[in-house]
């Protein structure tokens, strides 16, 4: 059925372009590189690795309202006797008018593995926008896709399809916003018989406005969702059923606590949950931990005995070098170690190369919070996550399973504000959102804020705040938290800054306190001659948990100088100390130099060195030197060295790297590195040549 349907959407697709093709403008542009990568590590053997990649792009004016896209892109690696190779050709259509635009595109890829399946996939996609823009008219915008994908087992491993539709309302009606959002998903996979379908409504109405000449500012939004997912699968010969759950959030970036979780630190990846396992975003590794990769994910109270995590391409060889932790949370917050060290050797953890999938097998998981932290990875390639699926294994007597849920929510938010004087405001926020989840359980959070500024001298400037927010999902207790804040900020003289700052957290549950903590600080910024420029901060912290009466206490200071020794040379210090009192005292100290002398546009040298102490004993000793030439405006190289010491072992490395743009057309990059550890010594040596062409 996939096959016939592309057939035809492609069969059309060309018959349009034959009936409306004209003499418009083509512009065409083609891009060919090359790369070569060669290890070598003392005791082993040498690995060579090669990829050349290929890619044409095509776009033609059929007409002035019409244009025609069409693309081709060809890879081929090899990787100590795997050869692997993909073909994606594309098409797309777009009409562009005063009244709508109109997109229609189409793909098909073909992956070839020389030690596992071939797999081929297609997708066609369209979308409908209106333009006009009339007042009080609604803003429309249709969309309608389908999906493929199949490999050429005997039997198939793996055999999907899929398609998507979505709807969007948008209308202002000058004092409020309303927005309806519809979007429906149908996802069959042949191989394991299983089929899912999520409906998702969501309805908003937003308004802000200002009163009394600006003083006074009103804003408020109501939020309403309606989520339905049916799941259907046959029961395997051990009798469970696998059935897909939902995942509401994806959030992942680097994060050295894993514990703690703060704001800002984990950012949305919505890629990662949107049923598309071909394309990767910027979610990967590539063996550079610390800090590692974190991956949390929303499972809301689902239980949860399979997660699926999916690679962009077949990393079999790869695989070996990754290790990872599996935490739980209940806030998204304050994280719990539930399993470490999971790897390909471990009992729970396999990796699938025919699906290109991590598969972890865990004891029925019910939380609301999941999180992989990657430990360590790969350092030959960058591995790219495209998506991650959760699976609830489910016991039945009967030949198939099915399950319908249902998830309601609902959204309040108000903000209010009032400058009484250009010196002097204040503002209010409060938000509520409760939910009905898939899992039959209630979630309900509500928070309130508030925020005075004042400025009774042009150079001083004050801000309070409070904020408290609650929390109860699920059987979990109810959770309070409560921030209060002061911060004073003084210009003191036209070349000195200082800020001062206050602030407590109380946390509770089920209204009993669990623990506090509290901080005060002190920063000053100066410039101290015209090449002189400093920061000196001054913190100290306190937090008590009531539970056990355990306390701890912790003063740091750091101290930053830059200073410009001659017009081209700058240098800058930086050192810190920190004492933390908890059941032991400890201290730890640090200090970096660094020199940067940029003789000219085509010299720059570097230099730096760093030492760190812990407990008044050196652990940790650092040089750094680099060099950047420019000979040509063609030409550009650089080369680098680094030494470091610990308290048992001592590491150097030497980095060179090339960069030669031979013609308009070609460029070469070639780069190589020597390491030694004392107890592994290993050199790389890389060469990547482009070619770029465009005519139009």
């Amino acid at each position: 059925m996939g096959q016939y349907v592309n057939s035809l959407f492609f069969g059309l697709l060309l018959l349009l372009i034959l009936l409306v093709v004209g003499p418009g403008e083509i512009f065409a542009s083609q891009n060919l590189s090359g790369q070569w990568l060669h290890n070598k590590s003392k005791g082993q053997e040498a690995t060579d690795q090669q990829r050349v990649n290929y890619s044409f792009s095509l776009s033609q004016g059929l007409t002035e309202l019409m244009k025609l896209s069409e693309s081709f892109r060809y890879s081929q690696g090899r990787n100590e006797g795997v050869i692997t190779e993909s073909y994606d050709p594309s098409l797309g259509l777009t009409l562009d008018n005063y009244l709508f635009s109109f997109d229609l595109d189409g793909r098909v890829s073909q992956r070839k593995n020389s030690s596992s399946a071939n797999t081929q996939s297609s997708a066609w996609q369209s979308s409908w926008s209106s333009k006009w823009n009339k007042p009080f008219w609604p803003t429309l915008r249709l969309s309608y896709s389908e999906d493929y994908r199949k490999d050429d087992r005997s039997p198939s491993v793996v055999d999907t399809e899929s398609y998507d539709e979505s709807a969007n309302i948008g209308w202002d009606l000058k004092y409020c916003q309303f927005n309806y959002n519809f979007d429906l998903s149908d996802t069959t996979n042949n191989v394991r018989q299983t089929n899912q379908q999520n409906t998702n409504h969501m309805a908003r109405l937003v308004t802000d406005q200002t009163f009394l000449d600006n003083k006074l500012r009103l804003g408020a939004s109501q939020q309403f969702g309606l989520n339905t997912s049916a799941s259907s699968a046959a029961v395997g010969s051990g009798g469970t059923a696998d059935i897909k759950q939902v995942i509401s959030q994806v959030l992942a970036g680097t994060d050295d606590t894993p514990l703690i979780s703060s704001v800002g630190e984990l950012t949305s990846k919505s890629f990662l949950r949107d049923g598309n396992t071909e394309t990767p975003g910027d979610v990967f590794t590539d063996g550079s931990e610390p800090p590692p990769l974190n991956i949390a994910f929303a499972v809301d109270y689902n239980e949860v005995d399979l997660i699926y995590l999916y690679t962009d391409e077949d990393e079999a060889a790869n695989v070996a070098a990754f290790t990872f932790d599996l935490y739980t949370s209940v806030n998204g917050t304050d994280w719990v170690l539930n399993t470490a060290n999971l790897t390909v050797l471990s009992p729970s953890c396999l990796y699938n190369s025919a699906e290109r999938r991590f598969e972890f097998t865990v004891s029925s998981l019910q939380t609301r919070w999941l999180k992989f932290v990657v430990t360590s990875s790969s350092a030959a390639v960058q591995v790219d996550f495209t998506e991650i699926e959760i699976y609830d294994e489910v016991l039945s007597s009967a030949s198939t399973v099915t399950l319908d849920k249902k998830q309601t929510s609902m959204g309040t938010d108000i903000n209010l504000g009032y400058t009484f004087s250009p010196a002097m405001s204040v503002s209010y926020a409060f938000s509520m959102n409760s939910s009905d989840l898939y899992s039959g359980l209630t979630s309900e959070q509500s928070s309130h804020s508030g925020q005075l500024r004042w400025q009774p001298f042009d150079f001083l400037n004050s801000s309070l705040a409070l904020s408290q927010s609650q929390d109860k999902s699920g059987n979990s207790p109810e959770s309070v938290g409560r921030n209060y804040s002061l911060n004073i900020g003084s210009v003191l003289l036209p070349t000195l800054n200082m800020d001062f700052g206050l602030t407590r957290t109380e946390n509770y549950d089920d209204g009993v306190l669990q623990n506090v903590s509290q901080g005060v600080g002190i920063s000053t910024s100066a410039q101290l001659y015209p090449d002189l420029g400093g920061r000196l901060a001054l913190n100290y912290s306190d937090s008590k948990n009531e539970n056990d009466s355990s306390s701890s206490k912790s003063y740091d200071t750091t101290l930053n100088l830059t200073a410009r020794l001659v017009p081209r040379m700058t240098a800058s210090f930086n050192g810190s100390y920190r004492q933390a009192h908890a059941t032991t005292t400890s201290d730890s100290m640090d200090a970096t130099f660094s020199v940067n002398w940029r003789k000219s546009d085509m010299l720059s040298l570097n230099a730096g060195v760093g030492q760190s102490w812990a407990d008044s004993v050196m652990v940790n000793r650092t040089l750094s030197l680099s060099a950047f030439l420019a000979a040509t405006s063609k030409i550009q190289t650089s080369l680098g060295y680094n030494y470091g010491k610990t308290s048992d072992q001592i590491t150097q490395g030497y980095n060179f790297f090339m960069s030669w743009k031979l013609s308009n057309h070609f460029d070469f990059q070639g780069n190589a590195s020597f390491s030694d550890t004392g107890i592994e010594k290993t050199w790389q040596m890389a060469g990547r040549v482009f070619a770029r062409f465009s005519t139009q």
